[in-house]
């Protein structure tokens, strides 16, 4: 499934989510405590603020995905690459 040109703000959210693609999706202030994201991408998305902590990535990509001032704390992410 791919999600397009959504915007969700200030919402805590325990997802598991798998095989989605989010395409310049805005995410500013969610909580994601303790969700799973299993073969998911996020293609050109905003996560300002955001909270990804204790989670659970699994073939997880983001690509040209704006990370400032995400907390990761607790979530491993050996083999997630966060460069681009």
């Amino acid at each position: 499934m791919t999600v397009r040109n959504s915007t969700v703000k200030g919402e805590y959210l325990a997802w598991y989510c798998e095989d989605v693609t989010f395409e310049n999706c805005v995410f500013e202030y969610v909580n994601f405590t303790a969700s799973k994201f299993d073969f998911t991408e996020f293609n050109e998305s905003n996560f300002k603020n955001g909270e990804l902590s204790s989670c659970t990535f699994k073939n997880t990509l983001f690509k040209e995905t704006n990370l400032y001032r995400v907390n990761f704390a607790k979530t491993p992410l050996k083999g997630i690459d966060l460069t681009s």
